[in-house]
């Protein structure tokens, strides 16, 4: 069985990219809300990897990513977010996420979540 991985934008085309990118490598469910992602994350429990973007209507991102903590529910995580602020980063560290900015190459994103899979499944 692939390894679930769960994106989450607001943007369809976003997402669209996301999919293609990804799909070669992980079962890829999407998500076009916070409240949508939370929903799928609490049933789904093949959902090992969050892709989130840091900025949508209703939440981002960082505020999902609190609620998954604070739920207890493990997850690796990738913040994607179009701005690439230190606070951001910060943030995102802080919740033990990494950060991808959009500007970088779409390989980037692919590759950071290939090693943070492997590196939680071992």
């Amino acid at each position: 069985m692939r390894i679930g991985v769960l994106i989450v934008d607001d943007e369809p085309d976003v997402l669209d990219m996301l999919e293609d990118e990804l799909e070669e490598h992980f079962e890829v469910v999407r998500a076009g809300s916070v409240e949508q992602a939370m929903r799928v994350l609490l049933e789904e429990a093949r959902i090992r990897l969050a892709i989130l973007d840091a900025r949508m209507p209703g939440g981002g991102g960082l505020g999902l990513l609190r609620a998954v903590r604070a739920a207890g529910r493990p997850l690796e995580a990738v913040l994607y977010s179009g701005e690439a602020h230190e606070r951001l980063r910060a943030e995102a560290a802080a919740l033990g996420a990494r950060f991808v900015s959009k500007a970088e190459p779409l390989q980037v994103l692919v590759r950071t979540a290939l090693e943070l899979v492997r590196a939680a499944t071992g």
